[in-house]
């Protein structure tokens, strides 16, 4: 069975992209996102699905 997990990314100024969390339900990613863009930090945040293979 394959279910999605989610991961959240940082963009910064130089345009480098890191994972910063993964394995997380699309709501943990989406509130980790919105925690971020509320400390006001000038990079960019944003959360995508990934693939995790269930057996």
């Amino acid at each position: 069975m394959c279910l999605a997990e989610w991961s959240v990314w940082r963009q910064d100024d130089n345009g480098t992209q890191v994972q910063i969390e993964s394995g997380l339900r699309r709501e943990e990613a989406e509130t980790k996102v919105a925690e971020f863009e509320k400390r006001g930090h000038k990079q960019f945040y944003w959360c995508q699905p990934q693939l995790a293979h269930h057996y």
